[in-house]
């Protein structure tokens, strides 16, 4: 399975990208594919994890830390209790990024673009979105 690159309608003028992180290897891939384009574009990336435990979100963000350790980006963390996409749409509708990166497992016989994730994706505007099995 290779990413998937959904380009925006409109381009923004962003200077940020927005990475939601899971715990899982699909997660790993797509915060490391975040960090190598942000450090090719110059832009600032910012790491979210959604659980309904914020205690969890909290553990799951250090351990994102730790992989990004060796890339020479400017980072923030996040973390929220809440439902992934709800958190993921309210994000970035607040911080306006120019890329939302995540995590997606594709489902049997389902297209990408139906899974909830990468609907919440698509409604921030003037973003291109990064879906990494």
């Amino acid at each position: 399975q290779s990413p998937l690159w959904l380009c925006a309608r409109e381009a923004g003028e962003g200077r940020s990208a927005l990475a939601l992180y899971q715990a899982d290897g699909a997660g790993a891939r797509a915060l490391t594919l975040a960090a190598e384009i942000c450090t090719g574009l110059n832009l600032r990336l910012s790491v979210i994890a959604a659980t309904p435990n914020r205690h969890e979100s909290t553990r799951l963000l250090t351990n994102a830390r730790d992989a990004l350790y060796a890339y020479q980006i400017d980072c923030d963390f996040t973390a929220v209790e809440g439902a992934p996409a709800a958190v993921l749409l309210q994000l970035g509708l607040e911080r306006r990024p120019a890329l939302v990166a995540l995590p997606v497992r594709p489902r049997p016989f389902l297209p990408f673009y139906t899974h909830p994730l990468c609907l919440a994706a698509l409604d921030v505007p003037e973003a291109a979105v990064l879906l990494v099995p």
